[in-house]
């Protein structure tokens, strides 16, 4: 992929000699002391993945077992780019010390891509009654960068399960559903990478939907 960009922030302007070479707006005066957060491009940006996918009915096994059906697939991917960074360097063997800025790259994902995501769903169709059970299960993906790394923002990855039940009555004219999302009441958070410090988190709880279909 090429000229993918990125919000790279907190670049911290040290002097004049550096804010010459930021092409910043003339005029505004000093902008030495601020922190600029800027879009940028990177280089040597690679992508490669791999994805499987099952869907079976299980009629072959005995007896009960004959009704289970099976849904899934699951997604790896690996990538990474050239992220450019910004720190400062200080001479101390002067009074004050001479500070330096200094340019560097790190070798990141993507921005917004997990390494690994997907989903699996086992059901029992048997007559008027329908059911699965399903989990999706995603890992934790990068959402912005920062100047030096130990703020590059991360989402948690987490798993969450479901339930869907059915029945029809009354000769198929009417169903009974049950839907239950976030069984395991998951917790969607963010996180910094510096010692994976905690920024944000999110609890939804667990919602449960009982309708009632009629057909006429």
């Amino acid at each position: 992929l090429d000229n993918i960009f990125y919000q790279l922030n907190n670049v911290r302007i040290i002097n004049s000699d550096m804010q010459a070479t930021l092409n910043l707006p003339k005029g505004q005066g000093s902008y030495v002391g601020l922190l600029l957060n800027e879009p940028i491009n990177t280089r040597g940006t690679e992508v490669y993945g791999a994805e499987i996918d099952l869907q079976a009915n299980l009629k072959f096994l005995p007896l009960f077992l004959g009704n289970l059906v099976l849904r899934g697939n699951f997604t790896m991917i690996k990538s990474e780019t050239k992220i450019p960074r910004f720190t400062v360097e200080e001479d101390n063997s002067t009074f004050p010390p001479i500070q330096t800025p200094v340019w560097y790259e790190t070798t990141e994902r993507l921005e917004g891509q997990p390494s690994s995501f997907g989903n699996l769903a086992i059901g029992y169709d048997k007559g008027g009654f329908s059911g699965r059970l399903s989990v999706f299960f995603q890992g934790d993906y990068l959402t912005s960068v920062s100047s030096t790394g130990l703020q590059d923002r991360y989402e948690r990855g987490y798993s969450k399960w479901d339930i869907a039940l059915k029945q029809e009555l009354a000769k198929g004219k009417m169903e009974v559903m049950l839907n239950v999302t976030n069984l395991t009441n998951i917790i969607d958070g963010s996180y910094w990478k510096f010692k994976s410090l905690d920024q944000v988190s999110s609890i939804y709880g667990t919602l449960v939907d009982i309708g009632l279909r009629i057909k006429l």
